[in-house]
């Protein structure tokens, strides 16, 4: 792993570790063992600590090599962290003969800021190295969403999320630094760090001081400062700035050694902008703000000659030059119009409306994010500007293209955008060959889709492969191209499908495409309900935040597609989809919804499933939608297993290649019920054991252990999802809450029988509004058991009866209720009952003990209870009586005092 301090590479050597499965040994460079021989031994002394039987002490390779092969272990892991600190020393050098002599079942890790000056590249040639860069540690815009959502649980709305992203540059310390500067803060007061972060940032400044800046000589250091000025950096570029020579190498250095300086495809150079922006703060307190000016001033004049024109307009617009601003657009205003660059943030309102073509900067922006209506609105502002020509016949074309989008009825159009567009409203057959006859690039990209939209998924993935690797396709189709294939696959069963869709979210991003990015992960629930279906729900409630509804309507789709593939029955939002697709006029799609609403419907034994499948069924005929036929088909088979139903269902499913979709969900007739014994631990922590094992909860979402929990707690009785939605995510809405809920219900449901065939019994049932564990006979739950005994131990005149299930309720107690949930408000009520009900268990336990003659039991019975609750007075009180009646004086002394110090 080579990448610049702060993006996560001792974090993930630590995950790495956790998750090897084998002896691990960890050694962090130290300078001070530059030499090869010290080297040498603390990698034999850190292997020999995690080995059994290897001997350390190494002198030589030779050694170190016949030492691992006479102890042969089945495999090995040699993790070096902070290797840069032994750059051009005899360690690396020892190393690199240690990587060529070593047996294969040694693996070596190594993280490093720097790529060592070993033979690098023959090792990746011959497959003996993986290389991890910094591009793959950065976090990308969803991965942010999730961090701050599920990790840090203090959700950001979505635009001050994609700010956060472009600022930080998706660099972990730049996201954590920021989550630490705002923890607990409101909205209005994380937006202002936000703000800042371009400005003076004291923590990233604190961070890149200690961590980058100071360990720099001089002269690299006041470059960087100096350079900052500089969006777009070249050697020619920084010599004629500074007026100077060299400039070449110092920018191949800092790019060599991963100081947050990366080389551009057409050989220029930048700086990453969180390090860029806190320069360009040092500056200002060097020189103040007015030289500063002038010095972007310059800069903007070097990048203007270069032709390098948005980098140019950064630096005027940061230089107040006003003048060169207008300048600059009325000449070259149409270099400037794609992506959302960062000179926007510079630029004073008034001339953000005035000029047209920074109008079509701003719609082009807001369209990538999915505002199609915000973009629609400034699309016509631009055409009613005194802008150059040019720029208004561009916002009134891609206006026009844009409106078939938004109005439910729109005009015939035969561009591929448009024939697109009437594939989903009906027909997609025709869309298709119509599409086909286009000689343009994206003319495949859109057959395809629309293949994919009747349901066919071979004839959609050959066309989708070829429309991908056009050379002449654009980015932005050649990713929607890629995350149609993705689709494709998945609900085709192809095992490449989730890597696909992955590779689409990269490719949307890399093209500006924000809301294709965000949407790419939806389809991830079809394979994944755990983890695929929280992204989807994620793109579903940031589609609904950034008000857009194709993307709020396609991800409920996928969600709802996944939640049935998964065996779950989730009506609600398969009905909502369904009416959203019918609002925004995309028959097509509504027809996917209706079939697999009926499925939902069907499952859930819904008096009216019947009618809505065959209704479902009707709709795909008269749209050409065969999967909406075969959805259908599958919501009747449901009703009538064994029926005639179930056989037209597979046959237009092998037919279309859809094996993806609700494939094992049919039960088999006569498939025995299994056994669901199991037991319930919630003292101490959550503990479930299924068939005699205890069930590894770790691949479930720690919110979905939380639901778990909260179930448990309730002993089988019905939870309201009101009480669990609060519980989850306070103060969500109705809809988003409700949503989330059955996402997390159906990853339970995954975790708790994994391979649970449609009808069977489930272990998380729904009754109407409320959800509860249907606990079968024979469950043994520590909870029940203990309130049980502590009851009998009230109710009980026997004192040896009550002796034995008050010490019952105390071996119970193995520890405080859920103490992986902290202090969430839901369980500290139950936890302190809990509590004081150990207590109680404790003092009848003692007294009990006392009356039948058994003082020195009595006595351990109190510390028992004192070990819970140390300054529980009724314990201390009592707990003189048993050592004066056992003679023992100086321990009721001592237990006296101990009274007097708790409570005075």
């Amino acid at each position: 792993m080579v990448a610049p301090a702060g993006s996560g590479k001792t974090t993930l050597l630590g995950q790495f570790a956790a998750a090897a499965g084998c002896p691990v040994a960890y050694y962090c460079a130290d300078g001070r063992e530059a030499d090869a021989d010290s080297f040498l031994a603390a990698l034999g002394a850190s292997l020999a600590s995690v080995v059994p039987g290897l001997a350390g002490g190494w002198t030589s390779v030779d050694e170190a090599t016949r030492a691992l092969e006479r102890v042969e272990p089945e495999r090995a892991l040699l993790l070096v962290d902070d290797f840069h600190l032994l750059e051009q020393t005899g360690a690396e050098e020892m190393l690199e003969q240690l990587l060529a002599d070593s047996p294969p079942q040694l693996g070596v890790v190594i993280a490093s800021r720097s790529r060592p000056s070993f033979n690098w590249p023959r090792l990746v040639v011959s497959g003996a190295l993986v290389e991890v860069g910094g591009d793959d540690l950065r976090f990308r815009s969803w991965e942010v969403e999730r961090l701050f959502l599920d990790v840090y649980a203090e959700p950001l709305p979505p635009e001050d999320l994609a700010e956060l992203a472009r600022r930080t540059e998706g660099w972990a310390a730049g996201l954590k630094l920021f989550h630490l500067a705002t923890q607990g803060l409101p909205t209005s007061e994380r937006r202002r760090v936000l703000r800042a972060l371009g400005k003076r940032w004291s923590y990233a400044r604190e961070y890149l001081t200690r961590n980058v800046l100071d360990g720099l000589d001089p002269e690299l250091r006041r470059f960087l400062v100096e350079t900052c000025v500089l969006t777009r950096l070249s050697g020619r570029l920084c010599d004629e700035l500074l007026r100077r020579t060299g400039s070449a190498r110092l920018l191949r250095e800092l790019e060599a050694r991963q100081l947050f300086t990366y080389e551009l495809d057409d050989g220029s150079y930048r700086y990453h902008e969180t390090l860029r922006s806190q320069l360009e703060a040092m500056l200002v307190e060097e020189l103040g703000e007015v030289e500063t000016r002038e010095r972007f001033r310059r800069a903007g004049g070097l990048l203007e000659a270069e032709a390098i024109i948005g980098d140019a307009l950064y630096a005027y617009c940061r230089a107040e030059a006003w003048d060169e601003v207008e300048r600059l657009l009325g000449r070259d205003g149409h270099q400037i119009v794609d992506g959302r660059p960062v000179w926007l943030d510079v630029l004073p309102p008034a001339l953000l409306r005035s000029d047209a073509w920074l109008q079509l900067t701003v719609a082009r922006h807001q369209r990538s994010v999915g505002r199609f209506a915000a973009a629609a609105e400034t699309y016509r502002a631009a055409e009613l500007s005194s802008g150059e020509s040019s720029a208004i016949d561009i916002c009134r074309r891609e206006r026009i293209a844009l409106e078939a989008w938004i109005e439910t009825s729109p005009a015939p159009s035969g561009d591929a955008l448009g024939l697109l567009r009437s594939a989903t409203i009906h027909d997609p057959r025709v869309a298709r060959r119509q599409a086909l006859r286009l000689a343009k690039p994206e003319a495949r990209a859109v057959a395809g889709l629309a293949a994919l939209l009747e349901g066919r998924c071979h004839e959609a993935a050959a066309l989708l492969a070829a429309a991908r690797d056009e050379p002449e396709q654009t980015p932005a189709v050649a990713a929607a191209a890629q995350l149609g294939l993705a689709v494709a696959h998945l609900l085709a069963g192809h095992p490449g499908g989730a890597a696909q869709a992955r590779l689409a979210a990269e490719q949307a991003e890399r093209a500006g495409v924000v809301w294709l990015a965000r949407l790419a992960h939806a389809p991830l629930a079809l394979v994944d309900p755990v983890r695929g279906g929280l992204s989807a729900t994620a793109a579903r409630v940031t589609s609904e935040v950034e008000r857009h509804a194709w993307g709020v309507h396609v991800s409920s789709l996928l969600e709802g597609l996944g939640a049935l593939n998964a065996g779950e029955a989730p009506v609600e939002l398969l009905e909502a989809a369904a009416t959203g697709f019918a609002d925004v006029g995309a028959g097509v799609l509504e027809a996917w919804a209706r079939g697999a609403h009926a499925v939902a419907l069907a499952r859930v034994g819904d008096p009216n499933a019947a009618d809505a499948a065959l209704a479902a069924g009707r709709l795909g005929r008269r749209s050409g939608v065969v999967a909406a036929e075969a959805l259908a088909s599958l919501a009747l088979a449901e009703l009538d297993p064994g029926s005639d139903h179930q056989v037209v269902a597979r046959t237009l499913q092998h037919e279309c290649g859809l094996l993806g979709l609700l494939g094992p969900a049919v039960r088999r007739a006569g498939e025995p019920a299994r056994d669901a014994r199991f037991a319930v631990r919630c003292l101490g922590g959550l503990r479930l054991t299924l068939h005699g094992r205890e069930t590894d909860l770790r691949a479930v979402t720690p919110r979905a252990r939380t639901l778990l929990r909260l179930l448990a707690l309730h002993d089988g009785r019905p939870v309201h999802r009101e009480v669990l939605m609060e519980a989850l995510w306070p103060g969500c809405d109705p809809v988003s809450g409700g949503r989330n809920l059955q996402v997390l219900v159906s990853s339970l449901r995954q975790a708790l029988e994994p391979g649970r065939g449609r009808g069977d019994d489930t272990l998380v049932a729904r009754d109407a509004d409320a959800y509860r564990l249907a606990l079968p006979k024979g469950t043994e739950i520590d909870l029940t058991a203990f309130h049980r005994a502590v009851a009998q131990g009230r109710a009980s005149v026997d004192p040896r009866l009550a002796a034995g299930v008050y010490a019952r309720a105390l071996d119970l107690y193995v520890g405080e209720l859920f103490p992986e949930e902290g202090p969430a408000e839901w369980v500290i009520e139950p936890r302190e009952q809990l509590l004081e009900e150990a207590m109680e268990a404790a003092r009848g336990l003692a007294e009990s003990l006392l009356a039948l003659g058994d003082p020195l039991a009595a006595a351990r019975a109190c510390r028992r209870g004192l070990a819970l609750e140390r300054r529980d007075a009724s314990l201390l009180r009592l707990c003189v009586a048993p050592y004066e009646a056992a003679g023992d004086s100086r321990s009721a002394d001592r237990t006296r005092e101990r009274q007097r110090r708790a409570l005075g």
